[in-house]
């Protein structure tokens, strides 16, 4: 992104009263560093695993203890936008339960 650019951008989001400085110096520093995301999210989505990859990933347990997990809150279910069912179980979610558990 090429300094006008930038300077436009910043011009426009100083003239908006709503948002808060801190908040402008974000956008502006995540457009400088090519940082662009989806309603200024800057993360990189979760990784999905199925209920049966991340049985796997447990040790050979079943779908149903996964489901069990998600439930009691241990593990995180990912739902896709417009969606009313979960698309899969989140790989973080899982990676923090084996981590805790040696």
């Amino acid at each position: 992104m090429t300094s006008a650019t930038l300077e436009i951008v910043k011009a426009a989001l100083t003239a908006d009263q709503s948002i808060l400085p801190a908040e402008r110096v974000r956008i502006l520093a995540s457009l400088k560093h090519g940082q662009f995301g989806l309603n200024g999210h800057t993360e990189s989505p979760p990784k999905l695993l199925s209920r049966n990859e991340a049985a796997d990933r447990l040790g050979g347990k079943s779908s149903r203890y996964i489901d069990k997990l998600c439930r009691e809150g241990i593990l995180t279910k990912v739902r896709l936008p417009n969606r009313k069912r979960a698309s899969g179980v989140s790989e973080a979610s899982i990676n923090a339960l084996i981590q805790s558990h040696p």
